[in-house]
């Protein structure tokens, strides 16, 4: 009988590439409030409660292997969370849609948590910031434009940060306030 942690590193990773969603590129996860909502959903295969070693081989594969998109803060902060040190580690490309942003302190706290978990995503090559239509860019407040300058750097000098609003094309970018543009970089801007 052979004991699947024997088994190469590399032919793992390929066993785990018919296991963990093998028919999906991207994953979104949304309006998550609560850890167990991912655990649920994302994480219910019974690969991610073997044992640590495997949890930790799979987290990280699949979080390399996938793009992912994230529905506000607090669903981030939690996606960032349970995946964990290798699975953060690991991460090679986030979308974040942001539709909604708690101004309070807590609201706060929780944006700066994921600025403070993208750090740990040494292997990112890709964060891409959305605002939705809806979103009240001219009600974003200071505390808000600190966190949005500190993850537009969150990310590694090899990686890329652009940010984009939905439905504005180019000839629209005179409606976009400056604050937006100055924090996040006009240069990352992109057309959606």
């Amino acid at each position: 009988m052979c004991h699947f942690l024997n088994l190469p590193g590399e032919l793992r990773n390929y066993i785990y590439s018919f296991i963990i969603y093998p028919h999906q590129e991207r994953i979104a996860f949304a309006s998550a409030t609560d850890p167990k909502d991912l655990v649920s959903t994302l994480l219910r295969s019974p690969i991610y409660r073997t044992n640590r070693q495997i949890r930790a081989e799979a987290l990280s594969y699949l979080c390399k292997s996938k793009t992912f998109t994230a529905i506000n803060f607090r669903t981030a902060g939690i996606l960032l969370e349970w995946t964990g040190p290798y699975g953060r580690a690991g991460l090679a490309d986030m979308k974040l849609l942001l539709t909604y942003w708690d101004s309070s302190e807590d609201g706060i706290r929780e944006s700066k948590q994921v600025v403070e978990l993208l750090k740990d995503a040494k292997a990112l090559r890709q964060l891409h910031l959305e605002f939705v239509p809806g979103f009240q860019l001219n009600m974003v407040t200071p505390a808000q434009w600190d966190v949005l300058g500190m993850m537009k750097h969150a990310i590694s000098e090899e990686g890329v940060f652009v940010w984009g609003i939905w439905g504005t094309r180019r000839y629209e970018w005179a409606t976009i306030p400056e604050q937006v543009q100055v924090v996040l970089g006009r240069e990352n801007a992109v057309t959606m």
